[in-house]
């Protein structure tokens, strides 16, 4: 079962920045297979919001796989990924799934964070090697178990910037649910 923590009071922080019927993003961070993509479009559905993967986007934008944008180097993916996040910051009432790294810059974070409320699914490693495709993944390809380190580095980072954590244990579903109640709780 997920269960959420609250960490900050996000309905205060942006109470400025919620102008009539516009919502804020609800944006989704944390480690690569944790589930944000499935239970981000989970959530979107039920609430009735447009969905953006972030890494979908940045293919999009850029022409290129986010394989193909790290084969010159991660630095080169970051950057894709930097402005990736300064465009999808000027949207309003949307789902955004990040990427695992996300977190790695602050500058993108500051920018999610002022049109959005930020919520970790934090996933642990066994549940994420079990249930998710690493092939895909650029930075576990080679190497899967390389996740424990890579969670043990952004774990702290993930922490910092969100407004909410979700424990996640279960199911896709039970995880875009307990967001979900959040939301509803909250008036996002």
């Amino acid at each position: 079962m997920a269960v959420i923590l609250r960490k900050r009071p996000p309905a205060a922080r942006h109470a400025q920045e919620q102008k009539g019927d516009v919502l804020l993003n609800i944006v989704l961070i944390g480690n690569m297979g944790a589930g944000k993509t499935s239970a981000g479009r989970v959530l979107a559905r039920r609430l009735g919001r447009v969905f953006i993967d972030m890494d979908e986007y940045i293919e999009l934008k850029e022409g290129k796989s986010v394989g193909q944008l790290f084969e010159p180097g991660e630095e080169n993916f970051r950057r894709a990924e930097a402005r990736a996040a300064e465009d999808i910051s000027r949207l309003e009432s949307c789902v955004v799934a990040t990427g695992g790294g996300v977190v790695k810059n602050a500058a993108n974070m500051q920018k999610l964070s002022r049109s959005g409320i930020i919520v970790y699914i934090k996933r642990p490693p066994e549940l994420v090697l079990a249930s998710a495709d690493m092939r895909g993944r650029p930075l576990l390809r080679d190497k899967p178990e390389r996740l424990y380190e890579i969670m043990a580095e952004r774990a702290p980072l993930y922490e910092k910037y969100a407004d909410f954590i979700i424990k996640s244990t279960g199911t896709i579903e039970e995880a875009a649910e307990k967001i979900y109640q959040k939301i509803q709780e909250l008036k996002i």
